[in-house]
Order: structure tokens, then C-alpha cells, then sequence
């Protein structure tokens, strides 16, 4: 496997961010200044975690890049307490470690259902959260018995979606995938293939999307043609084409692409994804050229970085500098036919978004 040399500096891979936050100052005085009026101590002490627990979802997401909002004037209920964008969370402290179930109230799965049942560890002694799994609300519905009640008892074991699942849901999947009246068959394996599956790539060079890539909104781009590259449905692409070409960087003619609309902590970022076959040895290869771009309109933000991986290391990573000449970052590796490879998109001392891997199956 080959990392050919664009000119652009290598780095050291940077570390996940954990899912382990500390709680600010501010988050555990709301929390101790929002149940002060509730009488009755034991529902004031649940009343207190719970707000912890809501708050410290909050700095989870924020260090992500999701912007989540509660409101502030009222305790948290044990129902929909965040919510980001079009979706409805329901964030469950977690008991003692030894329960071994966790109650979700009959609230949190009526009419204004949540999207996503998330429980969290409070370490109040030392002013920490965890987030530690979750539930879809599709995986719920198939647990609850016909009759209603005021609240279910579900087996701890039965939340299995990872923390890096529910980051994936609230980046990539429409909320409404999610939540169904009555779930169809297909919809848990969907979400399911998602967190766990791979980009097949080489379906692009058929004009064809593979599901993964439909459910994470990527769009094909047109092929290139001798007349006029890329046709002007995209014409930002076209001007770093040509750029790039000034530069000895060529994308042949062969090649085929796809786009994704990427939100990285509130800035509008385009990633752009280019693949063709290589038959140039015994072994036949294939390049995945990536370029990372702000929307039109906007910016991208000093510092923002594109990382390349195999399974193993880093391959590739460019970051946009005050020195750099162009308003992108690129990079491009190859590898042979079915190898796979993992995009991280980080702003420096904040968040990391990974996608799930990329891999070339001949078509």
C-alpha cells in the first residue's frame, strides 16, 4: 500500500476525544439551584442527578461539534430533557452499577417519543459524567409489552448502541429513521449496518450508491468529461480541479466521486470523495482522493485538519494553515482492492468527526 507525496505535512494521529467529561462550574450550580423546590428529598436527590446527567450530555455533545439545548428555567424530567436539532433524547442517569435494569417512563415513548434513550454515569463526588450507551427508539418499541403502564423496567443489556454510534446518528441519519409508529423489519439492520459497515466505494465508478452511503447522505457527483471536467452542478469542485492540476496533481477521467455536507462545530464544511481503479501492477489497486472544503458562501476554519487512516496508522493528514495558498485541505492514499480506509475530520483542541471506512469492491 502506497501514500503518494502531495506536498502536504504528516502528523501524529490525534487521540479520540473521551466520553468522560468534567462538569463546569456551571452545570453542577444549575443543577443544585433547579431542584432547591422540590420537596420531597429522595425526588430531589433523582431531580439532581438527572439535571448532572443532562448537563453533562451537553459538554459531551458541544465537544463534538453538536449543539444541544434544555431548557434552563424548569427541572429535567425523566422524558425528552435535550434535544439537537431534529432529534429527542432522553438522558437517563444510571443507578447503582449493579442494577440491572433502567426505568424509561411511559412519557419518554408517547406521542413526543425520544429518538434516543441515553444513559450516563454521574461521579457527582467528583463533579463528573460518562455517557455510557444507549437505546434507539426503534429497538424500544420492540421490548414494550402491548398493554401501557406508567413506566418499563428494560434490561441494562438490551442499551447497546456505543457512544461513537449515537455521535454517528446525530451527525449522519435523519431522526425520523428512527421513529416509527411500527417499526419495518428492515429499519433496525439499516442502522445497524451504518454504525458497523463500510463505504463501498467502487459502486461509484457504476453511478450507483451503496445503501451505507444513501443513509449518510452522499451525493454523486457527475463523471468527468474531456469537454468540461465536472459540469458546473458542482463548480466549486471544478475550480480545485484545476487548481490542483497547476500544481502536477492530476484526477484522470476515469475517476468518480461523491460529496457529503459536513457541520463541524458550526462550520459548513463539503468533503468531496474521488476513486478510481489502478491497474498499473500484478496487483490491482485503487486511490481514494479526498478533499475537504468549506460550503459556498463560507469558510473554513484555520486549523481544521483531514486525516487518512488505514487499519493500522495514519497515512495521510493535511491541516489548513495561515500559510496555506487554497481555502481546502486534500489528501490521497492507495491501497489494493477491498482495502479499507478511515476519514477523520478534527478542529485542533476540539472535535473529531470519524466516518465510517471507505473500501474499493471491483464493480
Amino acid at each position: 500500500m502506497n501514500t503518494p507525496s502531495l506536498g502536504i505535512q504528516q502528523f501524529d494521529v490525534i487521540p479520540l476525544s473521551t466520553d468522560t467529561v468534567m462538569l463546569s462550574t456551571a452545570s453542577t450550580q444549575w443543577a443544585t439551584d433547579i431542584c432547591q423546590d422540590i420537596p420531597d428529598g429522595d425526588s430531589q436527590w433523582q431531580t439532581f442527578l438527572r439535571a448532572l446527567a443532562v448537563a453533562g450530555a451537553q459538554q459531551w455533545l458541544d465537544a463534538a461539534g453538536l449543539v444541544s439545548t434544555y431548557p434552563k428555567n424548569i427541572a429535567p424530567a425523566p422524558e425528552v430533557n435535550l434535544t439537537v436539532g431534529d432529534y429527542r433524547l432522553c438522558v437517563l442517569p444510571m443507578g447503582g452499577l449493579s442494577d440491572d435494569t433502567v426505568r424509561i417512563s411511559a412519557a419518554a415513548v408517547g406521542e413526543q417519543a425520544a429518538h434516543l434513550y441515553v444513559l450516563v454515569d454521574v461521579q457527582e463526588e467528583v463533579d463528573q459524567v460518562r455517557v455510557v450507551t444507549g437505546l434507539r427508539h426503534d429497538q424500544l418499541r420492540q421490548l414494550l409489552p402491548d398493554s401501557t403502564a406508567q413506566g418499563y423496567d428494560i434490561p441494562l443489556e438490551r442499551f447497546t448502541v456505543t457512544p461513537e454510534q449515537l455521535l454517528l446518528y446525530l451527525n449522519c441519519l435523519d431522526s425520523e429513521t428512527i421513529l416509527q409508529p411500527t417499526v419495518p423489519d428492515h429499519i433496525g439492520e439499516m442502522v445497524e449496518t451504518i454504525a458497523m459497515g463500510v463505504v463501498n466505494a467502487g459502486k461509484w465508478l457504476q453511478g450507483e450508491l451503496d445503501t451505507i452511503a444513501e443513509q449518510l447522505a452522499w451525493e454523486l457527483l457527475p463523471p468527468l468529461t474531456p469537454a468540461q471536467g465536472f459540469r458546473p452542478v458542482k463548480a466549486e469542485i471544478e475550480d480545485i480541479i484545476e487548481e490542483l492540476a497547476s500544481q502536477d496533481i492530476a484526477i484522470p477521467q476515469r475517476a468518480r466521486g461523491a460529496f457529503k455536507e459536513i457541520n463541524m462545530a458550526g462550520f459548513p464544511c463539503r468533503l468531496y470523495a474521488l476513486v478510481w481503479p489502478l491497474m498499473t501492477g500484478d496487483i490491482p489497486e485503487w486511490s481514494l482522493f479526498l478533499i475537504l472544503g468549506p460550503t459556498p458562501g463560507e469558510t473554513l476554519p484555520l486549523g481544521i485538519e483531514l486525516t487518512v487512516s488505514d487499519q493500522q496508522e495514519p497515512l495521510s493528514r493535511s491541516a489548513l494553515t495561515q500559510e496555506t495558498a487554497v481555502t481546502y485541505v486534500y489528501a490521497q492514499v492507495i491501497g489494493y482492492w477491498q482495502e479499507q480506509f478511515v476519514v477523520a475530520i478534527g478542529l485542533p483542541n476540539g472535535p473529531t468527526i470519524n466516518l465510517p471506512p471507505f473500501r474499493f469492491e471491483a464493480p
